[in-house]
C-alpha cells in the first residue's frame, strides 16, 4: 500500500496516537480533572453560534461531510473538539483563524464535532486525554491518518500549527493517489528512488513532488527495497 505515512521513520510519526473529546466533561472519567471554563454551556452556545453556519465548517455532522467528500472527490478533515475544555484552546483557534492554512484546508471537507456521543466508535478510535484531535478520511469512509498534540493540551495559549499543517499536506498526499495507493506498496517499502532521482528521498520529498510536481491522470515513478530487493513501481495521481 502506498501509505505515505510509512515511506519514512518521521512520517509514520506524524500520526501520534490521537484522541478524541466529547461535549461533557462529566461524561468523560479521564477528563475530570481537566480545567474548564467556568460557563460550559455558555461556552458550547457560542461556538455553535459561531460556527454552526460557517462557510467552510459542517457543524457536528460527521455523516454530512462524509457524504459531501464522496460527492466532491475531496478528502474529509474531522476536528474533535471538547468545547468547555480550555487545554488545547490555542490550537483550536489557529485552525479556525490562521490565513496560512486557507489554502490546505480548502481542499478538504472540513467538519467539527464538539458531541462525540454519536460516533461510530469502530470507526473513531480514541483516547479522552486530548482536548483536540483530527482525523482525515476519503469519501468512502478509509481513514487517511490522525493528529493530536501533548504540547497544546498541556499549554493551552500554544497556538503553533506547524505540525498540523504537515499532517495536512500529508493526507492530501495520500489523497492523490488514492486508490491506486490500495496496492502495490507495502507498509515495509523504503523508498530509494522517487521520479528518477535518488536524492533526498525523504518524506517532505514525497509530499513536496507529489503535492507540486504531478497532475491528476499523471504517474508516480518509484523505487523501493522490498526484503532486499529493489521494485519499481508506477502509480496513477488521482
Amino acid at each position: 500500500m502506498l501509505n505515505l505515512r510509512n515511506v519514512s521513520a518521521k512520517f509514520r510519526a506524524m500520526r501520534p496516537r490521537l484522541p478524541l473529546l466529547a461535549l461533557s466533561v462529566a461524561a468523560l472519567p479521564s477528563l475530570a480533572f481537566a480545567e474548564t471554563v467556568k460557563d460550559r454551556e455558555g461556552a458550547v452556545r457560542k461556538d455553535r453560534t459561531a460556527m454552526e453556519y460557517d462557510a467552510r465548517w459542517i457543524y457536528n455532522d460527521f455523516k454530512a461531510g462524509l457524504a459531501k467528500a464522496k460527492q466532491t472527490g475531496k478528502p474529509l478533515l474531522v476536528v474533535l473538539r471538547c468545547v468547555p475544555c480550555l487545554s488545547c484552546a490555542g490550537i483550536d483557534a489557529q485552525v479556525l483563524e490562521e490565513k496560512e492554512l486557507i489554502p490546505l484546508l480548502d481542499q478538504f471537507v472540513c467538519v467539527r464535532v464538539i458531541n462525540a456521543n454519536a460516533l461510530d466508535l469502530s470507526l473513531f478510535q480514541f483516547d479522552y486525554d486530548l482536548s483536540f484531535s483530527t482525523l482525515f478520511f476519503n469519501g468512502d469512509g478509509t481513514i487517511y491518518g490522525r493528529y493530536g498534540s501533548w504540547t497544546h493540551q498541556h499549554d493551552p495559549m500554544n497556538k503553533t500549527t506547524a505540525g498540523f499543517r504537515s499532517t495536512l499536506e500529508g493526507a492530501l498526499a495520500i489523497h492523490l493517489v488514492f486508490p491506486a495507493n490500495k496496492a502495490g506498496w507495502l507498509k515495509e517499502d523504503v523508498i530509494t528512488e522517487l521520479d528518477g532521482s535518488s536524492e533526498r528521498i525523504t518524506e517532505g520529498t514525497v509530499i513536496g513532488r507529489l503535492l507540486r510536481a504531478h497532475k491528476p491522470d499523471e504517474k508516480v515513478n518509484a523505487k523501493v527495497l522490498r526484503a532486499g530487493k529493489s521494485i519499481e513501481l508506477s502509480l496513477p495521481i488521482q
